[in-house]
């Protein structure tokens, strides 16, 4: 048997801990969670392996009305996807609910959440003010992408020349190779500004085709949101969306 902790972060901030223990016939996932979104349903990705590449073993769970969970999640020997000997190598746990932040945790360092989030400002930064930014948000046509508006969050289209004026400079340079890539392909990215009371929060998003087996290469990379076009389906792979970067 092996046993090992994993805690949960959402937006940097401590929400839990998953608690695994693995033997010879199942894998017993007990998850802890506090002041999340209430009476909501949360899908869970245990991505696992290295690097991510021995696959993902899926659940979900339902928090009560005060925003909490505290329950096993048990994966039986038989009906696991995958062998279940990966679950001693899980590099990530994402939970992700619909029109709610994502909840996060990293067991292995080379994937540990503050490292992944090198590319964002500081704390004391992170809300200030870009006049590069609001230049082309507030000038540029207005683009609705998704099915279900995001609250106080205007996007627009960028192109190429666009996207090389401006400074990013907490992007990663192999992210903006992604970028660019998708650029050649798609012959737009996007350029949001999420509106929070006085805060301004803005968002550079890659239009893509979900793939499971990507989320951890994104993530490393500094994308660690997707966000498909159509929120009212299960994401899958293959459906339309767009990674997000929070500059």
């Amino acid at each position: 048997m092996s046993f090992f902790s994993i805690n949960l972060f959402e937006n940097e901030s401590k929400k839990g801990r998953v608690d695994i223990k693995v033997n010879q016939n199942n894998v017993l996932s007990h998850i802890i969670l506090s002041n999340v979104s209430r009476e909501t349903k949360y899908d869970i990705k245990f991505f696992m392996g290295q690097r991510g590449e021995v696959g993902i073993q899926k659940g979900y769970l339902i928090t009560d009305n005060h925003g909490n969970f505290n329950n096993t999640i048990r994966f039986e020997k038989e009906k696991s996807e995958f062998n279940i000997d990966s679950f001693d190598k899980i590099s990530l746990v994402l939970l992700t609910s619909k029109n709610c932040e994502d909840i996060t945790g990293f067991r292995n360092e080379k994937y540990d959440y503050k490292k992944i989030s090198e590319n964002k400002t500081s704390i004391e930064n992170e809300y200030k003010k870009n006049k590069d930014y609001d230049n082309i948000i507030d000038n540029f046509p207005e683009y609705s992408p998704f099915s279900d508006k995001i609250n106080e969050t205007k996007f627009v289209k960028i192109d190429e020349q666009t996207f090389k004026s401006l400074n990013f400079p907490f992007i990663k340079p192999n992210l903006k190779d992604y970028a660019i890539s998708s650029l050649k392909i798609n012959r737009f990215l996007i350029l949001g500004k999420c509106n929070r009371g006085e805060k301004n929060l803005y968002i550079l998003g890659i239009p893509d085709k979900y793939n499971d087996s990507q989320f951890i290469s994104m993530a490393n990379m500094g994308a660690r949101k997707f966000c498909p076009t159509n929120s009212s389906k299960i994401l899958q792979n293959g459906d339309f969306g767009f990674w997000f970067i929070f500059l």
